[in-house]
């Protein structure tokens, strides 16, 4: 099998990725070597450097396939996170470009953690309301079931005590 053979038949491009830099790395025909490997081996022979950038890009990627999800307001400072993530992958980022990043996502996150704590408390109001007014009904339920009962005993005892009277018919 051919270095080409190999890179063409991986299952996602991650691991095109690292059959490429290791055909590229090692020179020579290395398809011997590579053709019986796992995803998992092919990840243990690459170098961590390599290892670790394709992490971040791959981590990189996800984060884009999820940027619908993300609060509209957020969505322009959380781009140029992952813009900035990238090129860190990459190793073209700054350190104040990564401070800077962070400081962006740490200010997203922590209006996301506000929202999420306002909406759970929302919740749990409306929940504890809902649980409230269920006890309402049910307990207005149980007494009219047994104002209801009480009512056709004290019919049934009213007829009862007529007849042993022969009071009615």
């Amino acid at each position: 099998m051919t270095p080409a053979l190999l890179i063409e038949e991986a299952q996602d491009r991650a691991t095109r990725c690292m059959a490429a830099e290791l055909c590229i790395s090692l020179g020579g025909d290395v398809s011997a070597l590579l053709a019986g490997l796992s995803q998992e081996d092919l990840l243990e022979l690459m170098p961590s450097d390599l290892a670790d950038r394709e992490a971040r890009i791959h981590a990189v990627w996800c984060a884009r396939q999820v940027r619908h999800l993300w609060p509209a307001e957020h969505r322009e400072a959380l781009s140029s996170v992952l813009i900035v993530a990238w090129r860190h992958a990459r190793g073209q980022a700054s350190a104040g470009e990564l401070l800077a990043a962070d400081d962006a996502a740490a200010d997203a996150w922590a209006d996301a953690d506000a929202a999420v704590d306002a909406a759970a408390w929302a919740v749990d109001a409306a929940a504890w309301a809902a649980a409230g007014d269920a006890w309402a009904a049910a307990d207005a339920a149980v007494d009219a079931a047994a104002a209801a009962a009480i009512d056709q005993q004290q019919k049934r005892l009213i007829r009862r005590v007529c007849q042993l009277n022969h009071w009615s018919g």
